[in-house]
């Protein structure tokens, strides 16, 4: 395993991680396992909670500012609806530059 790049290394690409071994991702005792997830959590969230305005808005309402456990993720998923939460007249009046500024509040990479 290639832990000396650790959590950012899984979360960007968990089989380089694993040094292309599907043998070592699969036989990773589970508490390295949990340790490691939780590790990749505590990175992503730290880099991305005041990149997505969602997570930040969600993260803010609940006053998660670091996550200590696996658990204290929950709040902050999105429920399938978030995902249909636009106006459908974006769609029927084909306002796409609408829709995209909609959907950059749920991610960090510029859909613009």
């Amino acid at each position: 395993m290639n832990q000396s790049q650790g959590p950012d290394l899984f979360c960007r690409d968990p089989f380089a991680y694993y040094g292309h071994s599907i043998t070592r991702m699969h036989t990773q005792p589970r508490e390295e396992l949990d340790k490691l997830h939780l590790a990749a959590l505590q990175s992503r969230f730290a880099q991305l909670r005041d990149a997505i305005p969602m997570v930040k808005k969600l993260a803010d309402a609940e006053g998660i500012h670091e996550i200590k456990e696996l658990e204290a993720v929950i709040p902050l998923l999105f429920d399938h609806s978030m995902y249909k939460s636009y106006p459908p007249s974006m769609l029927h009046q084909g306002r796409f530059d609408q829709m995209t500024r909609w959907l950059n509040k749920l991610t960090a990479i510029d859909l613009s």
